[in-house]
């Protein structure tokens, strides 16, 4: 069964660049191959993903071919390209994998659309980038039947106007779109005014420009982010909002984090545990590397900071992959100051918020109902959740 993702089978740690073993407490990733969605799992703590039981089947789907994919409040989502719907796989009877009947169920129905980025959104729903009308979508079940597809479950929310490399959420609730064409290849979505889009003036504005086109994005915290340009030796570079004027068009923002990657069609995902690593998906070269700041020098240019942690993968141009998501910090409706609990203090934050005199801490916090905006129907969710915790 896992042949078909391992062609052979590698000692730990023999092909580390630079000859060392890999760096301990390698996450849970998904990847996705064809119709299949893997789950590699570093089960002796030794740093890769090497060992034969390290590769389990997830999910497989006959004549699915899937791509883009993320690990969400709502399960595990991906994007089938033989149809472009995204379904969401979960593991209900605790067997350690999504094979079993009512494990996949589509969440959001193609309906003439091509779906091509997908991105988990704080506080329940998903991201989506259509490409066949260029579009950025969001996506939430608001009526509990398991789906996205109902009545004003999935809107339009901004118009791209080219190719969309990645959806990037920041944890202050907006977004980062890498585009892949070269000039304005970072974009900033802040919707300023709380109407759940980011269609209004200057909700969209330059992050990056006059750079190469961007393949790869992904965002450490509200100042940081790494992008995969499109160059042809592939390489990362490190933005960083210095000056904190939401963009990253100053002197020393936009600097060479790795070595070059010669490798066309890669992505990368961060790890949850450590921003200052990385995973990163080489489908041509059929590898994951790890890609670490070791020295804490704002770069992964020094001896022993790219190494192997699985080679012999048989990937396919769209495969993809998700880190497991962290579930040791708990994002709460309500707990706006994220001290773990919902008190009254929380009611002049979120007073504060919709009286539009402070930025909206995460929506998992803020949007209280979880429609995607702030408005006086948050005041009553907040004060049905106040009551019940107190």
């Amino acid at each position: 069964m896992r042949s078909t993702l391992y062609t052979s089978v590698i000692v730990a740690g023999a092909l580390a660049l630079g000859g060392a073993p890999a760096a301990a407490d390698a996450p849970p990733v998904y990847l996705t191959e064809g119709p299949r969605v893997w789950l590699l799992r570093d089960l002796n703590a030794d740093g890769d993903y090497f060992e034969f039981t390290e590769v389990l089947l997830y999910a497989e789907t006959p004549n699915a071919a899937w791509g883009a994919i993320a690990d969400s409040a709502d399960g595990l989502c991906a994007v089938n390209q033989n149809g472009s719907d995204v379904s969401r796989f979960r593991d209900l009877n605790g067997d350690g994998d999504a094979l079993d009947a009512g494990e996949r169920r589509v969440f959001v129905q193609a309906g003439g659309r091509m779906f091509t980025q997908i991105a988990a959104r704080a506080g329940g729903g998903l991201w989506l980038f259509d490409a066949t009308a260029s579009t950025l979508l969001r996506a939430i079940d608001l009526n509990g039947d398991g789906d996205a597809d109902g009545f004003g479950e999935l809107l339009p929310v901004w118009t791209a106007g080219g190719a969309v490399s990645r959806i990037a959420p920041r944890p202050d609730g907006r977004l980062l779109i890498g585009l892949a064409t070269a000039g304005s290849s970072v974009r900033l979505l802040h919707d300023r005014n709380g109407d759940g889009d980011f269609l209004d003036f200057a909700e969209n504005l330059p992050y990056v420009e006059n750079r190469p086109g961007c393949a790869d994005l992904a965002v450490i915290d509200d100042r940081t982010a790494l992008l995969l340009s499109e160059e042809p030796n592939r390489t990362i570079y490190r933005l960083f909002d210095r000056t904190g004027d939401d963009d990253c068009l100053d002197a020393a923002e936009f600097v060479v984090f790795s070595p070059p990657l010669l490798n066309a069609g890669a992505r990368f995902a961060l790890l949850s545990a450590d921003p200052a690593s990385m995973l990163l998906l080489r489908p041509a070269a059929g590898d994951l590397l790890r890609i670490a700041d070791a020295n804490g020098d704002d770069d992964a240019l020094d001896y022993n900071e790219v190494q192997s942690v699985a080679v012999g993968l048989t990937l396919t141009a769209s495969s993809a992959l998700a880190v497991l998501r962290d579930a040791t910090t708990p994002c709460l409706a309500g707990d706006l100051d994220a001290d773990g609990v919902v008190t009254s203090g929380d009611a002049r934050l979120l007073a504060e918020v919709l009286l539009g005199r402070t930025v909206p801490p995460e929506p998992c916090r803020s949007d209280v109902n979880g429609d995607g905006m702030w408005n006086g129907s948050d005041v009553q969710a907040f004060a049905a959740v106040l009551l019940a915790t107190n």
